[in-house]
Order: structure tokens, then sequence, then C-alpha cells
């Protein structure tokens, strides 16, 4: 049996999405929101230029996944150190301290699908910056445990 894709009722298109600034050197764009999965999971695309990544942190309320469509990503997930290429996927599951960083000389571009959904909104008040990141990380379960490595 044959299932036309193009006739299922379930799928969800994404629509263009606008860059926003994270921070300096680091750019994102929501691809698929909360709002488009009833809560499922939230996926985003980044690019981070040279020298730039995040701090060590946990997220209490998500697992992450990680998708490294150019560059090689730097992970810190644990104990463990990971450079990913292009192509590999990696999974930090919530409530583990982890990080990303851009240690080459060309940009890294990633996608990370969040899962349930809900950071893609703490990213936008992050891109917003009306509000101190120190008040917004609470309320989204993320806790900075380190600095960026």
């Amino acid at each position: 049996m044959t299932t036309d894709p193009s006739k299922s009722t379930n799928l969800v298109a994404t629509r263009e999405r606008e860059w926003l600034l994270a921070e300096p050197g680091v750019r994102f764009r929501v691809l698929t929101p909360t709002e488009d999965t009833g809560g499922a999971f939230a996926c985003i695309e980044c690019i981070a230029e040279p020298n730039t990544g995040s701090s060590l942190h946990i997220h209490h309320n998500e697992d992450e996944h990680i998708l490294v469509l150019e560059g090689v990503a730097h992970l810190r997930l644990g104990e463990q150190v990971l450079d990913p290429p292009a192509r590999q996927t990696i999974t930090m599951p919530r409530g583990i301290p982890h990080s990303w960083n851009n240690m080459s000389d060309t940009a890294l571009r990633f996608m990370i699908l969040f899962s349930p959904s809900g950071f893609d909104r703490f990213s936008l008040e992050i891109a917003a910056n009306t509000v101190p990141r120190s008040e917004i990380r609470p309320r989204y379960g993320l806790e900075v445990v380190g600095p960026r490595l």
C-alpha cells in the first residue's frame, strides 16, 4: 500500500522565517514553532560565526537534538567532548549539562529540534532583547552552570 503524502491532513508546511540575532555572531530562525506542532516539538536553524557558542547549561524541560548542516560543532555533553561534522546528529537529553561552540574559522550551520516544544519562545524573547536574559531563563527551565568553552 502506497500513501500519497500530499493527501495527508497531518502535514505541517513550514513558512519562510526571518533571521533574528540571538547574540553577536549567532543568528537563528524558527522553522517550526510550538504552535504548528501542538507542543510536540519546535525546530530552529542557527548560523554561528567562528568563536561563538553557548555557555554550559541545562535544559530542564526539553531534549535537544542537533543536526549539523555545515561546518563542525564542538559540543560538551556531560563529561564527553564531541566534534560532530556535517550530517551528524547528536541528542542532548534534558537534565545533562551541555554546550555548543564554533571553534573553527568558518561558519557553523545547524538545526535544533526541541522536544517537547516551547524553547523557540525563549529564543524569540532573547532576540527581542527587552528583558534581561537572567529573567527569561527560569521561565523556560534553562540553567546556566558554567562558562562558554
